[in-house]
């Protein structure tokens, strides 16, 4: 076993990074099998060992862990609490048909793994069958082998990505997670600014860089022949679906204009399916505020995730740190 040291930390991704040097700071010990894994083996300054991944706590069970990988599952679940979710549907890989025909029930389709992360394998805004077809082997490429999620597309002419974090039934932080963009400068294609952008010294490898590259595969994947549009002098173009860091997103800190009753849902979600940390994913139609009304805004939870980053929420693209680190090593600190 390696015994962390602050020098071991530095060389892991964010949150890892982030968790080892919050953990040694109290004084615990922190070893790993070997470098580059996220199994911690711990020993707290009280003398309790504990073995956990990452943000995966140890008191997440297995059965829980699976359920919410299973996206498919999830909203059966969350739907059996009364938690509205947009229209589902799993089908085999080899089942185009069915497919297309969920396609044209919902004119616009997100194609997803069944057990995907980081945004891997989504495709946004799926609406003619060719497009289908070019996300259906884009899962499989991926390593799906055996089935595709489709999911009616959430349609609001200013959809806001949310992640919001909870640990041990509270409300700790959250986020607005903007898609990938750049900015025209009435000269060069879309293209050649993503290739622009990416030379960015922020932006480098995903959960390292403060910026991530942005995916030139998605990126063509979205925008297809419209890559080489030429945008106006200050005009932003988004370029990919998804609105995910680690394809190349902005991260922008909400934590204070989030409404209870959008906590309340989320806390709900979590402890639906057994999960004391927890990332919870809404789609918005519009910017939330505290203010805001439940019957005033309409909004759904897509994903809840067991190994939510925390990174995302103390090292923003802009905003302050919200203290997510130091709230997860205080829930290890009282199991």
């Amino acid at each position: 076993m390696i015994a962390v040291t602050h020098a071991i930390a530095d060389r892991m991704s964010a949150s890892n990074r982030l968790l080892c040097k919050d953990m040694l700071a109290r004084g615990w010990k922190v070893s790993i099998p070997y470098e580059g894994i996220a199994d911690f083996y711990i020993e707290k300054d009280n003398g309790q060992k504990l073995h956990f991944r990452s943000t995966v706590p140890p008191t997440t069970l297995y059965a829980t862990a699976l359920t919410s990988n299973d996206k498919f599952a999830t909203s059966f679940v969350l739907t059996s609490q009364g938690i509205e979710q947009l229209p589902v549907g799993l089908f085999a890989a080899a089942d185009t048909a069915g497919m297309k025909r969920f396609l044209a029930a919902h004119t616009a389709v997100t194609a997803k793994p069944l057990d995907g992360s980081h945004g891997d394998g989504i495709t946004t805004s799926v609406d003619t069958p060719k497009r289908l077809e070019i996300a259906i082997k884009r899962i499989m490429d991926m390593g799906s082998k055996t089935s595709v999620l489709l999911q009616k597309q959430f349609e609001s002419a200013s959809m806001y990505d949310v992640r919001v974090l909870i640990i041990d039934g509270h409300y700790v932080a959250a986020i607005h997670r903007l898609p990938a963009r750049v900015c025209g400068d009435g000269i060069s294609s879309i293209e050649a600014l993503i290739d622009r952008e990416n030379q960015h010294p922020e932006r480098g490898e995903a959960y390292r860089a403060k910026l991530a590259r942005i995916d030139v595969e998605r990126a063509h994947m979205f925008l297809g022949e419209k890559l080489q549009d030429i945008p106006a002098v200050g005009e932003y173009v988004t370029v990919t679906g998804v609105a995910n860091y680690g394809a190349g997103g902005e991260l922008i800190e909400i934590t204070d204009d989030i409404p209870e009753w959008m906590q309340v849902e989320a806390i709900l979600a979590a402890e639906t399916l057994g999960l004391k940390v927890a990332g919870v994913d809404f789609l918005v139609d519009g910017a939330p505020s505290v203010s805001m009304q439940r019957d005033h805004q309409y909004a759904v939870i897509i994903e809840v995730n067991k190994a939510p980053s925390l990174c995302i929420h103390d090292e923003p693209t802009r905003g302050k740190a919200r203290g997510a680190v130091s709230a997860y090593v205080d829930y290890l600190a009282d199991i």
